[in-house]
């Protein structure tokens, strides 16, 4: 993979995929289509999801509270709710904190 600031879609993982690998396009796109569902499903079911050297998808329960909006000043309350969450590895952090000084 170049080191450009490109955004990584969908499409070019799949390409990335066909690119170290042996195989048709389709192949890679069904590989990388059952990966990302099979944690898709993980994630709609409440499962913690742990990728080694990439990190770990969670949720996190999010309390009732009050806040105010910038625009009309009005109090709103926001009711407790379910949010996910990602979380870099260490080591993925640390690279990522290396490469971009």
């Amino acid at each position: 993979m170049t080191n450009t600031k490109e955004n990584v879609t969908k499409a070019k993982l799949i390409e990335l995929i066909e690119s170290k690998r042996t195989g048709d396009t389709e192949s890679s796109k069904e590989i990388l289509e059952l990966v990302l569902g099979t944690i898709k499903e993980a994630i709609l079911n409440g499962q913690k999801v742990s990728l080694a050297g990439l990190g770990v998808f969670t949720h996190v329960n999010k309390k009732e509270r009050i806040i105010v909006t910038p625009k009309s000043e009005k109090a709103v309350t926001v009711k407790a709710h379910v949010t996910p969450r990602f979380k870099l590895s260490k080591k993925l952090q640390n690279e990522y904190l290396r490469v971009q000084s």
